[in-house]
């Protein structure tokens, strides 16, 4: 499978790293208001990964997270060569919904072009194989949604080989499934129930 090179034109203010340091920001301003127990993060997309590599730093600062259709746990790059015409049709059209949406006077904003979402979903998946380990470092329940619309249920083109990925990790074939770290093979228990 060909490895794809991270994108170099990314503007530091769409960097993962950049999103990454935005939701420590954030976290530390809940810590200090001292509330009574750890929140629970919920990421969708590009935020499951972002409260999967919170909560891998910072174990004790999270009691729960709930991960939507994101922080795939494979341990391979999610898209590869044959998957970018797809994803950049994906985006583009995303994009162009929401310019139109605009247009008529919605309030969203488009702060990112389809490039600039391919770009950074290519800098997310350079450390794709490593999120394993991110997960094995959590110390708490995760719940895990995957829609079918991201993998769908042919037995043609890529649907197959995502559908299986899923699988080979969580051992389910459910598009829901709830886990807790210790499913990704961590040393320690999380002491608290799953389900």
């Amino acid at each position: 499978m060909a490895s794809l090179q991270p994108p170099t034109g990314i503007p530091s203010r769409h960097s993962f790293e950049a999103f990454l340091s935005d939701v420590f920001a954030v976290m530390a301003e809940l810590r200090r208001l001292d509330l009574p127990e750890a929140p629970v993060l919920v990421g969708y997309s590009l935020g499951a990964d972002l409260a999967v590599h919170y909560a891998s730093e910072r174990p004790d600062a999270v009691a729960e997270l709930v991960l939507i259709d994101g922080a795939n746990p494979v341990a391979e790059p999610f898209i590869t060569e044959a998957d970018l015409p797809g994803f950049r049709a994906m985006w583009e059209e995303q994009v162009a919904r929401q310019e139109a949406e605009r247009a008529k006077g919605s309030a969203r904003q488009v702060l990112l072009t389809a490039q600039d979402i391919l770009d950074l979903n290519l800098e997310l998946d350079v450390p794709r194989p490593a999120i394993l380990d991110q997960y094995r470092k959590i110390d708490c329940p995760i719940s895990m949604i995957v829609s079918t619309a991201i993998a769908g249920d042919s037995t043609e083109g890529r649907a197959p080989r995502y559908n299986q990925l899923w699988r080979d990790v969580t051992g389910s074939s459910s598009p829901t499934h709830r886990t807790s770290p210790r499913s990704f093979g961590s040393a320690r228990p999380s002491g608290k129930p799953t389900s």
